[in-house]
């Protein structure tokens, strides 16, 4: 048997429809509980029904065949509702203003929650008021609505309270204080005293009272009926000991002499046993430890602003490089997991801006897995206006979203490089042991050189000009130059005069050679001779980088990080590439493998594990 409680509320007031609605579950034979309360219009209460939906039949009906924790089964409920508001309902730019939702599970002496709109929460313990939901609701609806789920234990005689009304603009903390040190019934009853109802309202509330394993009750409280007795619908115990809804203020801003809404809303928890900590509010040994460096987290954020505002970027991307490290101890270590957030949310954002960093979601296009689920891609290319990605014993031909054809390599050879040939009208690979592949359409042969000794071994990389390739040994300090005849490659000239190309990692050609370097080191080689060249303003994560791009035709530089899943954008000049733009790929348990650009669309192609992935280049 499934004991709930559901309330739906109509209510006419000068701020138009509101529709308040509340559901509780509590299923037999599970210790774990749901409260699901909203407030809002009609475009709100579609979604609060599918919340409804999604919540119970992950936490609870699914409970069986998953070997997830009830909170872990929470949490991928949130995920699927984010899904489906991301790809099947458009929510109105003011929807986060006029609806209001709070979901809370309860898991034994543990309480995990999110909250939507205007929904807050705030945490007493021992005369000390929190406001613990600060950063966890969707600022935008662009963003994953149900972004953040808050956890914690709570300690006997904490008290929580979930509102959809933003209660320390009506009240001090004094104030605050004062009525949580009463019953949840007074509680309820002195916060509509304090704030008011409207004539004519309705209040909506559900109270319930009780301590482990007694039996406690729930009653609901229609209008005007502020902390009356109700209808008792549930005997089985819960860690929540008192709860009703409230109606936000539908007009931000000043508070007028008169407050004018449709209810209160409050959530309200007392519990009689010991816990460690609580959300952002806990209690540990070492609570004292990061209260303090939280202080100094915050402190220091100011401070990199105020740097950045003197327009020296590159100090404060140092400071907050810095400070980050104390942000990610704080949110690992710290019972305050909400505040550590937001600030090491804050100094991303920070950090982003300075650098001009884009991050956008992986959202692949192609899948070789559909055709061979084993394989793993090296790399991308455009040959003769179509793209083409490679591993080490395939080519595949993509055409739009789909994989035309795949070609086998030769299967004693692991390929580790492409170029596309377009003047012979082929695509060149590159293989591990330092021999070269030609495809002309679908036929595959091995690349043959007048060298009596064949190609030279301990290849790293290899690029093409005209009709010429270049391979790149760092072991033998020297890029091969072989001049492309009508059916066989020259013997190899050494290219390099006077650089050091030991630590060399990857080659591109416009004209000239540019090599990349461990450390995001960058050399720029003219008939074998070592140019005047410099890569300015370079974010600091560039040193992760480890393969180079770029054309003929092309004023830029690309560079891909595959840990980072980032692509660094510079534009070339005659002695410097100055830095633009960097794209970070949000993409999950997987680096990137291979770097490419379209010069005809400015399309940006990146090769995951098996995906490929579109970029834009937004670099004016």
């Amino acid at each position: 048997m499934i004991l709930s409680l559901d309330t739906d509320i109509q209510a006419r007031s000068s701020f138009g429809d509101v529709i308040r609605s509340y559901r509780s579950f509590t299923p037999e034979g599970f210790s774990e509980k749901v409260w699901i309360i909203f407030e809002g219009n009609k475009t709100g209460k579609e979604l609060f029904d599918e919340v409804c939906e999604k919540v119970f039949e992950e936490v609870f009906e699914n409970a069986e065949e998953s070997v997830d924790s009830p909170i872990a089964r929470f949490e991928k409920a949130m995920r699927k509702l984010n899904k489906k508001v991301d790809t099947s309902v458009r929510l109105p730019e003011d929807f986060l203003f006029n609806n209001s939702f709070a979901i809370l599970l309860s898991v034994d002496n543990e309480i995990h929650f999110t909250t939507l709109g205007n929904s807050e929460v705030y945490f007493i313990r021992k005369g000390k008021v929190m406001h613990v939901s600060d950063g966890i609701s969707a600022q935008t609806i662009s963003d994953e609505l149900f972004l953040n789920v808050a956890s914690g234990e709570l300690q006997d005689e904490d008290v929580m309270i979930f509102s959809t009304l933003k209660l320390l603009k009506y009240l001090t903390h004094a104030q605050m204080q004062e009525i949580a040190e009463n019953d949840s019934h007074e509680i309820i009853a002195t916060l509509n005293e304090f704030i008011g109802v409207q004539q004519g309202g309705v209040s909506g509330c559900i109270v319930a009272h009780g301590a482990l394993p007694l039996p406690f009750e729930e009653t609901i409280l229609h209008e005007n009926s502020v902390a009356q007795s109700g209808e008792v619908v549930s005997s089985v115990f819960s860690p929540v000991s008192a709860f009703c809804t409230k109606i936000k203020h539908a007009v931000e801003g000043r508070v007028p002499q008169e407050i004018l809404f449709l209810g209160v809303g409050v959530l309200v928890l007392f519990l009689v046993w010991s816990g460690i900590g609580m959300l952002s509010g806990g209690v540990t040994g070492d609570t004292e430890k990061y209260k303090t460096l939280l202080r100094e987290i915050n402190t220091e954020i100011g401070i990199a602003d105020s740097i950045v505002k003197d327009h020296r970027e590159s100090e404060a991307l140092l400071k907050l490089a810095a400070v980050k490290l104390k942000a990610e101890d704080a949110l690992q270590n710290s019972t305050f997991p909400v505040d550590s957030q937001r600030y090491l949310n804050k100094i991303v954002a920070m950090e982003d801006d300075i650098t001009n960093t884009t991050r956008i979601s992986g959202n692949a296009f192609a899948d070789i897995s559909v055709e061979n689920e084993n394989d793993i891609l090296a790399g991308v290319f455009f040959f003769d206006k179509e793209m083409y990605s490679f591993s080490a014993k395939n080519l595949y031909r993509i055409i739009g979203k789909n994989i035309e054809n795949v070609i086998p390599l030769k299967e004693e050879e692991i390929v580790i490089k492409a170029i596309p040939l377009e003047k012979k009208q082929e695509m060149v690979f590159l293989t591990e042991r330092g021999v070269v592949l030609e495809v002309s359409k679908t036929e595959v042969s091995y690349a043959k050189t007048d060298d009596t000794a064949s190609w030279k071994p301990n290849a790293k990389n290899i690029g093409f000009y005209d009709r010429n390739i270049y391979i790149l040994s760092p072991e033998n300090n020297e890029i091969y130059k072989y001049k492309r005849g009508q059916d066989t490659y020259s013997k190899p000239s050494a290219y390099n005069k006077n650089s050091d190309l030991q630590d060399a990692l990857d080659i591109t050609i416009d004209g000239n050679i540019f090599v990349l370097k461990k450390g995001g080191v960058v050399l720029k080689l003219l008939k074998g001779v070592e140019q005047e060249f410099e890569i300015k303003k370079a974010p600091n994560n560039f040193v992760s980088v480890t393969e180079i791009i770029t054309s003929v035709d092309s004023d830029l530089l690309l560079f891909l990080s595959p840990t980072e899943k980032t692509v660094f954008v510079f534009k070339k000049n005659s002695n410097s590439a100055v830095y633009k733009q960097q794209i970070v790929v949000d993409v999950d348990n997987e680096e990137l493998s291979g770097l490419a650009i379209d010069s005809e669309t400015q399309r940006i192609i990146v090769s995951g594990k098996q995906k490929l992935y579109e970029i834009p280049l937004i670099t004016q």
